[in-house]
């Protein structure tokens, strides 16, 4: 399941991958992603969340959930 993770994360738009891997891989706070990639705390937050229901339903669709 984790190859296919990763495999679906590479699949993601760059914006997207970009939040996911700052914020679970890496373990950056909201604020400190905000700073890299010039967006405000709440913009973070939304990628962030669009990013893993993305995830999600590729996962589902693939039968990994």
């Amino acid at each position: 399941m984790c190859d296919r993770a990763l495999a679906e994360l590479q699949t993601l738009p760059e914006q997207h991958r970009q939040v996911i891997l700052l914020r679970i891989i890496q373990g950056f706070s909201f604020r400190e992603i905000g700073e890299i990639m010039g967006l405000s705390i709440s913009h973070v937050s939304y990628r962030l969340n669009q990013a893993l229901r993305e995830m999600s339903r590729r996962l589902k669709n693939a039968g990994l959930t």
